[in-house]
């Protein structure tokens, strides 16, 4: 039975069970959901009354008048503005897995288009071109003969030195741990947002997301390396699969971090800044995760 008593029938049977309430009401004594308790009709007056388990406050059952036509304009106003949200935050992720996620995994490649560079000037010395002008120097912007890359596997001049992973600046792992840091932030309003999903279902929407911007990243490295003229497109073209084999799938697990720790940072939140009365608004936030309100 709902919380909608009849407070008309006073003569029914003084302290009889009339059901339980069966909507989200707050106590307005200490703010308590009242979901649940018990409807009893009151041996004074009559009346249907819930008695507050925390403060032992009596409750009005009272109904409040219907909103009409302006309670589904309003509702279909906030599912749209709520589906915008959640599009805008799905964009938010896929752009930020491909700009500027992808800028900065590919200055990475420093240390092996250096490599690339001082092979190229080592065979220009050893073996120069009639009126070719000898670089003393390399740079990761040094131009690389087309004829050259031709004759000679770059990638195996490269993985002469070890794998690929290896040769990646020494700060991979600390820019790695920054971008994890960027999605797992950009994704932490998801379980939020989507309260009838489960956390893993958020975690898989929002790894989906940053592995399509891998895929994307994936697509305009390759792109970049196949125009390559410089020791450092030619450095991309060996270590852009390197690149996103690893940095993706790793990037992809603070998509599972923010949706097991988004509702439970809100709910943090929530208790510290809002006094119980207050909090009745957001306890899909607990019962989305099967937790108690309160």
């Amino acid at each position: 039975m709902s919380e909608r008593a009849d407070s008309d029938h006073h003569d029914g049977v003084p302290g009889e069970t009339l059901g339980q309430i069966q909507t989200d009401r707050a106590c307005i004594g200490c703010g308590f959901n009242l979901f649940g308790q018990t409807i009893v009709r009151d041996e004074h007056y009559g009346m249907p009354i819930a008695r507050c388990p925390e403060c032992g406050r009596v409750c009005a059952l009272q109904e409040y008048p219907g909103l009409g036509a302006w309670a589904r304009r309003w509702s279909s106003g906030l599912a749209a503005v709520w589906l915008l949200v959640a599009i805008g935050l799905l964009s938010l992720v896929l752009t930020l897995s491909i700009a500027p996620t992808g800028p900065v995994l590919e200055a990475q490649v420093t240390g092996i288009a250096e490599v690339i560079a001082e092979r190229h000037m080592l065979d220009e010395q050893a073996n120069p071109k009639p009126g070719a002008r000898l670089r003393g120097t390399r740079s990761v912007w040094s131009g690389i003969d087309e004829q050259w890359a031709e004759q000679n596997d770059i990638g195996a001049i490269v993985r002469e030195r070890g794998p690929v992973w290896t040769q990646l600046d020494d700060g991979y792992t600390i820019v790695l741990a920054l971008l994890w840091l960027m999605i797992y932030a950009a994704i932490l309003a998801w379980p939020v947002v989507l309260t009838r999903a489960g956390r893993l279902r958020v975690g898989a929407y929002g790894a989906g997301a940053v592995l399509l911007g891998g895929v994307i990243t994936a697509m305009l490295f390759r792109n970049q390396a196949a125009t390559a003229s410089l020791a450092r497109s030619y450095a991309l073209g060996v270590a852009w699969p390197t690149l996103v084999g690893i940095s993706y799938p790793v990037l992809a697990t603070a998509a599972f971090a923010s949706a097991f720790s988004g509702r439970v940072l809100a709910r943090c939140v929530i208790r510290a800044a809002l006094p119980p009365r207050y909090r009745l608004v957001f306890a899909e936030l607990w019962r989305a995760d099967g937790k108690e309100f309160g």
